[in-house]
């Protein structure tokens, strides 16, 4: 792979974005405006990874996912000329190739699913309540409050669903 190109093909791509390790990696470098240090980055891949707050993190876990990232996948970014490494302060920033990585990165995010979820229970709300104060006024509170009572089940399965990803293709485990 050449640095000196400005894209990068899809297979080199594809094989950077393999690793959900160095997704999540990305994903944070898209978020900052700087470089970032390799412990910053390192402590929040290490917190998504463990599904955990990054002041709850062990130095095991905080270790393991720096070494990985210090020796392994920051190295292979740089060499792809996704990222620019600074190996004195220790710092990373995503550099010219992030249009063709974030393409794949965005691309059929499960996410887009919830406003239709939200959608169906809305309108299949509204029509049995419609047709329950229609045809069974006595029964209408009750059908309203099994209305609100999926609601509230949808709304914190989406909640710990949207906790739990950063973007679809990042999986929870951490692949070496």
């Amino acid at each position: 792979m050449s640095n000196d190109s400005s894209t990068l093909s899809q297979d080199a791509a594809f094989d950077l974005l393999s690793n959900a390790r160095r997704r999540l990696a990305l994903k944070y470098l898209l978020e900052q405006d700087t470089p970032v240090g390799i412990d910053e980055l390192a402590a929040h891949v290490a917190a998504v990874e463990n599904d955990t707050e990054i002041e709850q993190l062990d130095e095991k876990q905080r270790k393991r996912t720096y070494v990985s990232l210090y020796q392994t996948h920051i190295p292979k970014l740089a060499k792809a000329g996704v990222v620019e490494y600074d190996p004195d302060e220790r710092t990373v920033a995503l550099n010219g190739k992030l249009p063709t990585i974030t393409s794949y990165l965005s691309s059929g995010d499960p996410s887009d699913e919830w406003p239709r979820y939200f959608l169906g229970v809305s309108i299949g709300g509204l029509v049995v309540h419609v047709l329950s104060v229609l045809l069974a006024p006595q029964f209408s509170a009750a059908v309203g409050m099994v209305i609100i009572l999926l609601f509230t089940v949808l709304s914190l399965v989406y909640y710990r669903s949207s906790r739990r990803h950063i973007r679809p293709v990042v999986s929870r485990g951490a692949e070496q």
